[in-house]
């Protein structure tokens, strides 16, 4: 599990998170969420993790943009090897959350997010391709999800 936690840390590293809004604030909070989620051995835990991360990020279907940099860490989590089967379900929710939402409206640009969302997707079709196969089912239901969302 470390490799892949490391990996994803090294990816979340290159943000700054403090720059960035959501819901409660600034987005400092969020790569110590992400590594608590990654983790999540049990449900308990991994749906404590998610909803420190969807609750803050993303509200009601309305992402801030603190969402953008967060897909590629989820990608690489979901498709690594070492994650509890609890995290990988909570990641690929997230991930669904995020593909579905919108931007908040008190963001600044939102068309300017809603691009940055659509890229960082476009950038983890093959991962969602994969994640179509996976052993679990909620992974390959939220999988398909993301893909309907976001094929023009």
């Amino acid at each position: 599990m470390g490799h892949v936690i490391d990996q994803v840390t090294s990816v979340m590293d290159e943000t700054d998170w403090s720059a960035l809004r959501c819901a409660d604030g600034t987005a400092d909070k969020i790569p110590e969420r992400m590594l608590d989620l990654l983790r999540a051995t049990v449900d308990e835990d991994a749906d404590r993790a998610y909803w420190r991360i969807d609750n803050h990020v993303i509200v009601q279907g309305r992402y801030y943009d603190a969402a953008p940099p967060l897909i590629a860490p989820i990608g690489l989590a979901l498709a690594g090897e070492g994650i509890a089967a609890p995290a990988r379900r909570a990641l690929a929710e997230l991930l669904t959350e995020l593909a579905l939402g919108h931007p908040h409206e008190d963001e600044s640009d939102p068309d300017v997010l809603r691009v940055q969302v659509q890229a960082g997707f476009g950038r983890l079709k093959d991962v969602l391709h994969r994640l179509q196969s996976d052993v679990d089912d909620r992974v390959r239901e939220d999988a398909r999800l993301i893909l309907e969302a976001i094929q023009p």
